[in-house]
């Protein structure tokens, strides 16, 4: 018996031009969605970090700010020309040295001097004023802005009659107990940066305050 057999042509003509094309074309596409996919999930993590690094250094220097002005015995608010702002929490000697003040448990250093260098945006704690940039501990180099203000609240005022008028006039005079301070303070980087407004409340009843050299009394 003869088999019979059905002659079948080979397909051996391989994938044409145009096919390749449009799987390259395909696969173009399809590496850039993925390409685009970890790029953005590579700058959404960095973005996150940041914001997470920059708050944390926020939380950082706001709860040393806070719990510094908090337990002042004393306040001394020294800006100068550059706006390197001074922060004296205690009683300065000759030297500008931290002094001891009186407490309920005896004599005690406030060893508390916070200093801000705008030009190097770093903020210090020192028991000694140095000159030019404190040589004390750095609480952070991410300090933007730092300003310091007595709130209007607190001003007291007597009635005085200028030099050639007739009518007295309320002049600002001292403060009066407790002593509020409104806290400006800006930390990040020059990209990234957070805004924080505190009004602290000083714990303690202090008899004077000293701003850029003059001194108030506190009732």
């Amino acid at each position: 018996m003869k088999s019979i057999k059905t002659n079948q042509k080979l397909n051996n003509e391989g994938f044409t031009l145009i096919e390749l094309l449009v799987s390259m074309a395909i696969s173009g596409i399809v590496i850039v969605l993925i390409a685009a996919l970890m790029t953005n999930g590579s700058l959404l993590f960095k973005t996150e970090s940041e914001k997470i690094d920059v708050q944390n250094e926020l939380q950082m220097v706001d709860t040393f700010i806070t719990e510094t002005i908090m337990e002042a015995k004393t306040l001394d608010i020294v800006e100068d020309s550059e706006g390197t702002l001074t922060l004296y929490t205690g009683i300065r000697g000759s030297g500008n040295e931290l002094l001891a003040v009186p407490s309920e448990d005896g004599l005690k250093t406030t060893e508390r001097i916070i200093t801000y260098d705008p030009e190097n945006f770093s903020m210090y704690i020192t028991d000694k004023y140095i000159a030019d940039i404190p040589k004390g501990y750095q609480i952070s180099n991410y300090v933007r802005t730092f300003k310091v203000s007595i709130d209007d609240s607190c001003k007291t005022y007597r009635d005085e009659v200028p030099t050639g008028e007739t009518e007295p006039v309320a002049v600002h005079k001292g403060y009066s107990n407790p002593i509020i301070l409104n806290i400006d303070l800006v930390v990040g980087t020059e990209d990234r940066q957070k805004v924080e407004t505190m009004r602290i409340v000083l714990r303690n009843k202090i008899d004077m305050v000293t701003v850029n050299g003059t001194e108030y009394n506190v009732e």
